[in-house]
């Protein structure tokens, strides 16, 4: 099985009826002091994370897509682009994506749509505790 196969196999299995996999990619999740390669896609509604532990095991996170604030920067240096999410209810997480990884002859096609379509979601304003 091949990288790129086992990234959509694992990211396919988040899925719940009636939803498909959109732009898949290969990149750096970081929440807090964490930091771990993982694979991203998404639903219509969600964001879906798969971070390997071993060839068997790996964590899977759904996050829904209610954001609140996001930032991308991009880095000609290393070629690569940083993606500060806040999400309307939970933490916010970074993800650190490169234009080129090896073995993901997708992931320079995808990185661009994945981008646009985390742009094109609406900010939602969390909502003010009255307590």
């Amino acid at each position: 099985m091949t990288q790129e196969e086992k990234m959509t196999q694992m990211l396919t299995q988040l899925l719940e009826t009636n939803e498909t996999l959109l732009y898949p990619i290969c990149g750096v999740f970081g929440k807090g002091k964490m930091s771990r390669s993982a694979y991203f896609g998404f639903t219509e509604n969600h964001l879906l994370v798969v971070l390997p532990v071993d060839k068997q095991n790996a964590h899977a996170l759904r996050i829904p897509l209610e954001i609140s604030a996001l930032r991308i920067k991009q880095n000609k240096i290393f070629r690569q682009y940083v993606i500060d999410i806040s999400f309307a209810t939970g933490a916010p997480c970074r993800i650190t994506a490169y234009q080129k990884v090896l073995l993901l002859a997708s992931q320079k096609e995808n990185l661009p749509k994945f981008l646009q379509y985390l742009q094109s979601r609406p900010i939602v304003k969390p909502a003010i505790d009255p307590q």
